[in-house]
């Protein structure tokens, strides 16, 4: 029997003095979308989404990582997904080289409340969704979607919230959703009317048509009893002036205990805790020169997070591209990329992922693809390079100490990449692909920088944790030779100075111009203590990607081609990828940067392609919306991109030493509660002058590498 959702009603709640936190908290400034006397205008005026009105896949996320919720630009539940588990799988039929895992999940909707208010359209229900109200579409606190409709000569307004609880701590995630409506009465007399509970569909539905692409699976729906009082009702209210009426709705799967969990409480103190989690994964990050840059960071943190699917007990449960759509297909690079961030941020998530991509980071054989160590060098190391990324910004020595299977299955796997080698004297490894991309060339230069971050990790789980002094040395020692030849052999002299190649060959001679958008391992060298951000062998190779040097760079749009080979120079052509905006920021390019506001959605994230998949007849500056959803991977690897390159700040959590050194495009800001792994900081810049204030209860040594820090 297919699993279906139960529609838990909870009794209205009257508010009359005392509301929640999170209503009093203000809405995000840049990420929103209204509707005024049948216009429409988006909060940021400098996004190309603000001509686009085709609002069929506008949608602002929400979950829990066991729940997704996706919200139509009027606040109709138009998707949500319960997670199950993931398991490997046969490659994709189009033979796709990035796609070996899959998962199970459920997904339901639409859903929408209707409202019948006496005196408007003669006690009607009234259709939320659809609704020729004006209404205003946004983010409280930069977080939670809400959604306000403005009642007819303004006597009331309903409020639409959704969130899928967790604690404050995120040490808990309720395996559900809750869709409330509220509604206020703002005239000076009683208001009364009905409040219509959202349906449950009946029957199987496929909603093929409506998603971005026709690959996917059909989806489940719940088989509802939709006319029952059982799974359906109506709720009255009687408003006095001022006064309103908390109407939840909960939907969660069957058997289980999540409606008992949420009453024990009361929907209202989980709204307040599923929001001071999220806050607490940010801080508060304040940049008075340009305000949506911190908004925007915000977004790409919470959408590596929504990238993230969890079982009900808890294990990690594959990915999606982005928070929308839910794919059962698990990318795993995009997955990778949508992690990093969370490692510090998240230390339920954060082991999860490593252990996750333990099991399942190195391709099966297949008919299809051979598979093996080499398939992906990036994945195969990419658990012992997250697992040594959690231990730096934790010290979490306990979680290594108490999951030894890590260990035999590192020192087998690393040991296994080292014998890779074409050649005995040289430390470079093969990789056939990064993602889905074949890959040119004996040695690409991301992958094997991955290989180096991986090796040098483990040298010192070994040393710290598990107080191998020896190992630790000897794979310092291979590190090292791996360092080396990277330098060596993947470097050349371009029209800049010495930069990266994307790949060399064994014979010496080096890659065409080429810097493929999809390629940001390259890019991260500074988040992987590779190089420097100011070195000027990193700073000459982006430079070189968003330069006409780059035979698939598209200068218009700033952005970098999603093909591998050249394309048309033409202006109007610009099929660009959401990780080709990457390279901009790297290079510090402030056109370029300014192009990725140009590309971000009414909630704050970016589509793959923006422009499309296809380069004949594309326009710059018209977006589109859909097709094949939202970057995680853009996501993950900006928000870990931005903090290691622009703001600079990192810190070691076993030796205590915050690093920061913002660079001189953002050397004004403040970031208060700086979640930093393990540890806590007030961090400010102004005037040449940085100032931390340490949360924590051991003492920090803070160093800026240009200068002296006020503590």
């Amino acid at each position: 029997m297919r699993p279906t959702f139960i529609l838990a009603i909870l009794l209205a709640t009257q508010l009359a003095a005392a509301d929640p936190e999170a209503f009093e908290q203000p809405w995000g400034k840049f990420f929103g979308i209204e509707r005024k006397a049948g216009v429409y205008r988006q909060f940021d005026t400098e996004s190309h989404f603000q001509s686009n009105h085709d609002f069929t896949h506008l949608t602002f996320d929400t979950g829990n990582n066991k729940v997704l919720a996706n919200l139509g630009v009027q606040g109709q539940l138009k998707n949500l997904t319960i997670y199950r588990d993931s398991y490997r799988a046969a490659s994709h039929p189009q033979g796709w080289s990035g796609v070996w895992t899959a998962k199970d999940s459920s997904s339901f909707g639409p859903y929408s409340f209707t409202l019948a208010v006496d005196g408007v359209a003669n006690g009607a229900p009234i259709d939320l969704a659809t609704a020729d109200w004006d209404f205003r579409t946004g983010l409280i606190d930069n977080i939670l979607p809400t959604t306000i409709l403005q009642g007819p000569g303004g006597r009331f307004s309903a409020q639409i919230v959704t969130f899928a609880p967790t604690a404050a701590d995120g040490t808990g995630r309720l395996r559900g959703v809750v869709y409330a409506l509220r509604v206020q009465n703002r005239s000076d007399q009683r208001l009364t009317g009905t409040v219509g509970m959202p349906k449950l569909w009946g029957g199987k539905q496929n909603q093929r048509g409506s998603l971005p692409w026709a690959m996917f699976d059909p989806y489940e729906f719940e088989i509802g009893l939709a006319d029952s009082p059982k799974y359906r009702r109506d709720v009255a209210f009687d408003l006095k002036p001022g006064e309103s009426a908390w109407v939840p709705a909960i939907l969660y799967m069957p058997g289980e205990p999540t409606i008992a969990e949420i009453n024990a409480r009361g929907s209202l103190a989980w709204l307040d805790d599923t929001l001071r989690y999220q806050r607490r994964l940010l801080g508060r990050l304040k940049i008075a020169s340009d305000p949506w840059l911190a908004e925007f960071r915000e977004r790409q943190i919470l959408e590596s997070l929504l990238s993230i699917a969890m079982s009900g007990s808890g294990k990690i449960a594959g990915s999606n591209w982005g928070s929308y759509p839910a794919t059962r297909q698990i990318w795993i690079k995009d997955m990778y990329y949508s992690s990093l961030p969370l490692l510090g941020l998240d230390p339920v998530l954060a082991k999860g992922l490593v252990q996750w991509f333990d099991e399942f980071a190195v391709r099966h054989p297949g008919e299809i693809v051979e598979g093996g160590i080499s398939h992906s060098l990036s994945l195969t190391v990419a658990s012992v390079l997250m697992g040594s990324q959690y231990y730096s910004h934790t010290a979490d020595r306990a979680f290594f100490a108490n999951n030894q299977e890590l260990r035999r299955s590192w020192a087998d796997l690393l040991e296994r990449v080292a014998g890779s080698r074409r050649s005995p004297s040289t430390w470079l490894f093969p990789s056939r692909f990064i993602s889905d991309g074949a890959l040119q060339g004996d040695f690409h230069t991301g992958s094997n920088i991955t290989a180096w971050r991986a090796f040098t990790g483990w040298s010192r789980l070994l040393r710290e944790v598990h107080r191998d002094v020896a190992g630790a040395r000897a794979w310092a020692d291979r590190a090292e030779k791996v360092r080396a030849a990277i330098l060596a052999t993947d470097t050349f002299d371009g029209p800049f100075g010495r930069q990266f190649a994307e790949s060399a060959f064994a014979d010496q001679h080096t890659m065409p111009l080429i810097s493929d958008g999809e390629e940001s391992d390259t890019t991260l060298m500074p988040y992987y203590r590779f190089l420097d951000r100011d070195d000027p062998r990193y700073r000459n190779t982006m430079r070189f990607a968003v330069s006409s040097h780059n035979l698939i760079y598209q200068p218009l749009s700033h952005s970098i081609s999603w093909s591998s080979a050249p394309v048309s120079p033409l202006a109007e052509r610009v099929p660009s990828t959401a990780p080709g905006y990457l390279k901009g920021l790297a290079a510090g390019d402030p056109a370029a940067e300014m192009e990725i506001r140009r590309v971000t959605d009414a909630d704050g994230s970016v589509w793959w392609w923006s422009y499309g998949s296809s380069p004949k007849g594309l326009e710059y500056g018209r977006v589109q919306r859909g097709v094949p959803g939202k970057s995680g991977w853009f996501a993950g690897a900006y928000s870990v991109l931005f903090q290691s390159n622009m703001l600079g700040i990192s810190y070691d959590a076993p030796s205590h030493l915050l690093r920061v050194n913002p660079t001189a495009g953002l050397s004004d800001f403040e970031w208060l509660n700086a979640p930093l792994g393990a540890g806590r900081f007030d961090v400010s810049s102004s005037g040449g002058k940085i100032t931390v204030r340490n949360l924590n209860k051991v003492p920090v040594d803070a160093l800026r590498i240009d200068g002296p820090v006020t503590r």
